[in-house]
């Protein structure tokens, strides 16, 4: 808390009026971090738009060091990180990896 309120030139306890705690300000800086660079709609091209996750993640991460240490033990539940799944779920099903049909489930497309 301490940095962040040296960035931002206030001091310590003044950060507390915008969050709660240290763990809702990581849950907002992955959220905010993970909205960087995402389109709003799957291009169609399912193994280019999956392809573009997984490198714009590894961007993410030489960009933002810290994410990756945090990217597995936090919940994403930030609107950036849901859109980034919404995402990543249309991009499936454009591979043919839909829900459930009929009680069966589909296979994918290769």
């Amino acid at each position: 808390m301490r940095r962040v309120a040296a960035e931002l030139g206030s001091g310590t306890t003044s950060v507390y009026r915008y969050v709660t705690n240290r763990d809702e300000l990581l849950d907002l800086m992955v959220d905010a971090v993970r909205g960087e660079d995402l389109p709003h709609l799957p291009s169609g091209d399912w193994r280019a738009d999956l392809a573009q996750i997984a490198y714009g993640q590894r961007e993410l991460m030489l960009r933002h060091p810290w994410l990756a240490t945090l990217l597995g033990s936090r919940p994403a539940l930030g609107p950036h990180s849901l859109r980034q799944v919404d995402y990543a779920l249309a991009a499936a099903e454009s591979a043919g990896c839909g829900s459930d049909t009929g009680g069966q489930r589909r296979r994918c497309h290769r």
